[in-house]
């Protein structure tokens, strides 16, 4: 979450050590134990390395030469001279022989781990604790780097200026493995740590989302999952807010076992004020297929979306608003490849694009079973009429507007109206929804309803997704 590099030139002082090993043939004339080492030594800077490789330190009953003196490198060391990292374990043995034949006696193994030199930490409330190993004989001040930001300072702790932004870490964790979860597991949201400015005004709200939806009701830190629950995929979303800001953050995704592979998740959405884009799609598998949902606002009035290229591959529309017009909307799929595509919507200039949004759907195993689409040119309403089988209905919509912006989204007349907290995503004129449908309902109608204004003009498109059989 932090990103800490140090800017440290050092030099260490020698360590002095013990005796390596018990012999009544070949014996040693000073005792040798393996030292303390901090980060940047090697092991040639232990106090008596020099005199423990040295051929005159040993007696034999033949004279030994330096060719009989064999050091054998383990762990992470390579040679006697190699710095290490805070961390490395550095092991060695020497094999002592003479020019008599006596057989060679063995000093060791031995192994000492490397220490930090110094080292900066960085606490919830944004304070930098930096510390030096008691080894080090003189290493004040120093200069590090956090998050961009260097400072020069002796041991101690003070407040970051500027303060870092308010961020954090979450998982979602289980008490036995994620393959072998079923129904009465639980699912516990752990927030992790966060880094704050005010303390004393900093709140979360943890939720966990299924399949796209956040859960009903559900804002806390377990969930117990039922039988309904297999094959579903979950994330858990916080967000942070305190005096200084707010940050969303998203954990990976889990999957339940069991059940069907069908899932329809959202991964991410972002809006432009021209026709390229890009957008992280990361957490979805490569060749995963992906959704794309696209509302533009346009100064064109006769050109409807033909083009979506993702990563300069061309697609064409699954699904668009039938009238072409200043507010267009069209669906796209295209498998995952790469993890943060450039996607640009092709035939416009970017003179011609005066807001555009793209919501990306990550898709498991649906087929377009259904599709419904209605444009609106000067009505103030998009209606789509369907007929509906279970599945998950992806809806978008945009209009051109005059300060009415879209958040008016009143969904489906009739039974299972939906409501603004289905809707995913909403800002300005743009609007997409992701919503699961659990049972047939025959006729349905999802409606945007804006005041009438004849110089308003809607677009909006409907795709249903199902179980691919």
């Amino acid at each position: 979450m932090v990103g800490v590099s140090t800017c440290i030139g050092l030099g260490g002082p020698h360590l002095f050590g013990v005796s390596g090993g018990v012999g009544v043939v070949i014996t040693s004339s000073i005792p040798f134990q393996p030292g303390r080492l901090y980060e940047g030594q090697s092991l040639s800077d232990q106090s008596g390395w020099t005199a423990f490789v040295d051929a005159a330190t040993y007696s034999a009953p033949g004279l030994v030469r330096p060719g009989d003196l064999q050091v054998t490198f383990t762990d992470d060391a390579a040679s006697a001279t190699d710095p290490g990292i805070e961390g490395e374990v550095f092991g060695w043995s020497l094999s002592v022989g003479d020019d008599a034949g006596t057989a060679p006696r063995l000093f060791g193994p031995y192994a000492v781990t490397i220490e930090y030199a110094s080292q900066v930490s960085v606490t919830a409330d944004n304070r930098a604790v930096f510390s030096i190993n008691d080894l080090v004989p003189d290493l004040e001040p120093v200069t590090f780097t956090i998050e961009g930001v260097d400072y020069t300072k002796t041991a101690g702790e003070w407040r970051l200026d500027p303060p870092l932004p308010l961020d954090g870490t979450a998982a979602i964790e289980t008490a036995t493995p994620v393959a072998d979860l079923v129904a009465g597991d639980v699912l516990t949201l752990n927030p992790g740590e966060w880094l704050i400015q005010d303390p004393a005004t900093f709140a979360l709200d943890p939720v966990l989302v299924r399949n796209g939806v956040a859960l009903d009701g559900q804002s806390g830190e377990t969930f117990t999952l039922t039988e309904a629950d297999q094959g579903a995929t979950f994330i858990g979303r916080i967000t942070g807010t305190d005096d200084n800001g707010t940050a969303q953050i998203e954990t990976d995704p889990i999957t339940i076992p069991g059940g069907s592979a069908f899932a329809v998740s959202r991964v991410g959405r972002v809006t432009h004020i021209d026709r390229t884009v890009s957008l992280d799609v990361s957490s979805v598998p490569v060749d995963d297929l992906i959704y794309y949902a696209v509302t533009l606002v346009t100064t064109q009035n006769n050109l409807k979306m033909a083009t979506l290229e993702i990563d300069a591959v061309p697609y064409a529309p699954v699904l668009s608003s039938a009238n072409p017009g200043q507010s267009n909307v069209a669906f796209f799929k295209a498998p995952k490849a790469g993890d943060v595509p450039v996607i640009n919507v092709a035939g416009y200039k970017n003179s011609e694009v005066v807001s555009l949004a793209i919501t990306a759907y990550h898709v498991r195993g649906a087929v377009e079973a259904a599709q419904s689409l209605n444009n609106g040119a000067n009505t103030g309403r998009v209606e789509f009429p369907l007929n509906v089988t279970p599945g998950i209905l992806l809806a978008a919509g945009v209009d051109k507007g005059q300060g009415t912006g879209i958040d008016e989204w009143v969904g489906f007349d009739g039974a299972g109206a939906v409501t603004d907290s289905d809707v995913i995503e909403t800002d300005d004129n743009h609007v997409t929804a992701l919503i699961p449908i659990t049972a047939a309902e025959t006729p349905r109608m999802m409606a945007v309803d804006l005041p009438n204004n004849t110089n308003t003009h809607i677009g909006g498109a409907a795709l249903l997704l199902t179980e691919a059989v």
